[in-house]
């Protein structure tokens, strides 16, 4: 299932969010078992977590169930 990292800015007071598979799929090269004890993330400012926000989770939610029986693809 999508794994969504969400930060609040409370100084802000805006939230931001990143699908942490798509994320990691769309970096060239990158191998989450040469990782570290961290990795550093970057989340776009134009993802803001707002109604919209939560209709794009569900259908993520929905293209990996579509594809179960298949290789998952997280990144358009």
């Amino acid at each position: 299932m999508p794994c969504i990292l969400i930060v609040y800015d409370a100084k802000n007071s805006q939230a931001y969010w990143l699908y942490i598979q798509a994320y990691f799929e769309s970096l060239e090269g990158f191998d989450l078992s040469n990782v570290g004890d961290s990795v550093t993330v970057r989340l776009s400012k134009d993802n803001v977590l707002n109604r919209q926000a939560i209709e794009i989770f569900a259908k993520f939610k929905n293209d990996v169930l579509s594809q179960l029986q298949g290789v998952i693809r997280h990144h358009g």
